[in-house]
């Protein structure tokens, strides 16, 4: 539903749309105009750093996004594995450690060479393989929580996902996380760019689902970028991460898969929403007080009886007295004499007033009536079996 007038040919402005397939003919060649399309196959390589500064950059490009390293990650169960089990994460530290852990020394001395070779790359942790230069030793001769001096500085063995960037956009959704999305929203609002994992918080999955579990369980749902002072990608990255103005901070390029020539379409005009709805309509039996199953479709009519293809103004005011009970209690919830008062109604119906009011009403009209028009070429109802002549039931509508 792009607009592409004759005058106006689609211009590739609408991100993400598919550009309407107009055909080439004597009646439009005249209007025909090369596009640059606003979709793309994909981005250049251009590589970055993790860096505070450019995660910080994801939040203050024009779609803020909540990307995060995430902080105080404790060794407790089920991360409470010594070092010499399988990958350590280790942390560096400013300055000497005040009082380094009691370490075998043969097994410390290649510790330290290889906490030394890894950091030469630069680098605010390492995942270290230590199996071998633990053989010498036992699993546990390397203690949990282990911190040792490295090169005047002191790193310490830490959770495995610690210092970990993650996007936190998702979890910052309304209705998502159980705390509200404030509690997520709150650092990069205060300009900062950790999350600091709350100490009340689980480190273990448990029983619970994704979205009350423990970090074990909750990590699941992050997108994973690198580690904090990792140098990624841009091509690589997700693609809602991949912005146009994070691309143009890095260097990265859009790689589009063609060149499109528009062509207007003959005949077609623009939307016009001030028209508004201009077409009442009256889709089931009015003899019949309809139940909460039924939406409201008879909207205002802007038109006199005539105009509206009604015989007599009382068949007009009979389709206003049709839409008030349509939008009352309930079939059965009053008598001919006292009718409800308008706007009260059951809360199933509710979802049935939404849906229609947007339908008919909403300024995007054009598509809003396409849409209604579909919708009566098939329809499901939750309704029971006694319309089964005038809808498909359904026990999933």
């Amino acid at each position: 539903m792009l607009a592409n007038t004759l005058d106006q040919p689609f211009n590739g402005s609408v991100s993400g749309a598919a550009p309407p397939l107009v055909a080439k003919t004597f009646l439009n060649e005249q209007h025909c105009v090369p596009t640059e399309l606003s979709t793309r196959a994909e981005y250049t390589s251009a590589t970055f750093q993790l860096s505070p500064p450019m995660l910080r950059s994801f939040y203050t490009q024009d779609e803020p996004r909540l990307v995060y390293y995430v902080d105080y990650l404790r060794l407790e169960d089920p991360y409470d594995i010594p070092p010499c089990n399988g990958t350590s994460r280790w942390r560096q530290r400013a300055g000497a450690c005040v009082a380094e852990s009691v370490i075998d020394a043969v097994v410390k001395e290649k510790l330290v060479a290889a906490i030394a070779e890894g950091s030469s790359e630069g680098g605010e942790v390492l995942d270290l393989q230590l199996q071998e230069a633990c053989a010498s030793g036992s699993d546990t001769s390397v203690p949990i929580a282990a911190n040792v001096t490295v090169d005047g500085a002191c790193w310490e063995h830490s959770h495995p996902d610690q210092l970990n960037v993650y996007d936190f956009t998702w979890w910052a959704t309304d209705g998502v996380h159980p705390g509200g999305a404030a509690a997520i929203k709150q650092f990069a609002q205060r300009g900062e760019v950790a999350l600091r994992f709350p100490s009340w918080h689980s480190m273990k999955g448990g029983q619970d689902n994704s979205v009350t579990g423990g970090w074990e369980i909750k990590h699941l749902n992050f997108l994973y970028l690198g580690r904090l002072s990792d140098v990624v990608d841009f091509q690589l990255l997700d693609p809602s991460l991949q912005s146009a103005s994070i691309a143009e901070l890095v260097g990265s390029e859009p790689v589009y898969t063609e060149v499109f020539e528009a062509c207007g379409s003959p005949g077609e005009v623009a939307n016009a929403p001030a028209e508004s709805n201009r077409y009442s309509m009256l889709l089931t039996n009015d003899g019949t007080r309809p139940g909460d199953s039924y939406p409201m479709d008879v909207p205002g009519l802007p038109l006199g009886a005539a105009e509206a293809g009604l015989t007599t103004d009382k068949d007009l005011d009979r389709l206003f007295s049709y839409n008030r009970d349509r939008t009352g209690t309930g079939a059965g919830a009053s008598s001919e004499t006292t009718p409800p008062p308008l706007g009260t109604y059951p809360l199933r119906q509710g979802k049935n007033i939404v849906w229609t009011a947007v339908a008919l009403r909403a300024e995007d009209q054009l598509r809003q009536r396409v849409a209604w028009a579909l919708y009566q070429v098939f329809v499901i109802s939750d309704a029971s079996g006694m319309k089964s002549n005038e809808a498909e039931v359904s026990k999933y509508n």
